[in-house]
């Protein structure tokens, strides 16, 4: 397991959010999830979209939803997302948005989109092979 510069790990998050299901409309103080308006900690926005997708992992829901999980997380913590949501899509219907295009790896079709229209769609070798936008746009962000 991976922490954070805390020590938190992301089963002590899990648990944060396991404890505010436990108690419908309660706001807990002196946790992580309070802010400090409630005399709790106030939390960095990678800390938020880890709350976030705590959350949306705790549910066991038929399709997997995340719009640019992993934004604003460091690296130890995109890779444990990443992980999880690996695990949790099986046999489910997933969609994953993201900028990042090393993640669109993990999906079994990639869809582009550009300008507001779907660009191509395949595999996400299939479109590095196709020397098209994502094809274009992997070798952008490689070359820095």
């Amino acid at each position: 397991m991976v922490a954070d510069e805390r020590g938190q790990t992301g089963d002590v998050l899990v648990a944060d959010v396991e404890a505010v299901h436990a108690e419908p409309g309660a706001v807990r103080t002196g946790t992580l999830v309070a802010g400090s308006n409630w005399g709790g900690t106030d939390l960095s926005g990678g800390q938020w979209q880890r709350i976030a997708v705590a959350r949306a992992f705790y549910r066991d829901a038929t399709m997997l939803m995340l719009d640019e999980p992993t934004s604003a997380m460091d690296p130890r913590a995109e890779h444990l997302v990443i992980s999880r949501f690996k695990k949790l899509a099986v046999g489910k219907a997933a969609l994953f948005v993201t900028h990042n295009l090393d993640n669109a790896r993990i999906a079994d079709r990639v869809i582009v989109l550009d300008g507001g229209r779907v660009a191509e769609s395949g595999t996400f070798e299939e479109l590095l092979d196709s020397g098209g936008v994502l094809a274009e746009l992997y070798k952008l962000s490689r070359d820095r």
